[in-house]
């Protein structure tokens, strides 16, 4: 069985990627401003805010990620067992 962990502005990208023409409402929704959305779509960003990747993975995952743990280059799938696991206590 595999356990790939896709690292999360790499998770980023390829949701933006998918979600081309959408652009404009991930930004309106997301709080994202366009044009840094378009540049870490195409890595013309290559190290963008925590805060902004954070308000992506929020806006494609519907969960808040602890930016924390974001920092420290944890995946999506490990953060969001992470906070399940707190919602539960």
């Amino acid at each position: 069985m595999s356990t790939h962990v896709e690292p999360i502005l790499t998770f980023v990208r390829r949701r933006l990627d998918e979600s081309r023409g959408e652009w404009v409402e991930i930004s309106r929704v997301s709080g994202v401003p366009y044009h840094t959305l378009t540049k870490i779509a195409q890595g013309a960003t290559p190290n963008p805010r925590i805060e902004t990747v954070q308000r992506l993975v929020d806006h494609f995952n519907g969960q808040q990620i602890d930016a924390e743990a974001a920092c420290r280059g944890f995946p999506v799938e490990r953060m969001v067992m992470r906070l399940q696991r707190k919602a539960r206590k």
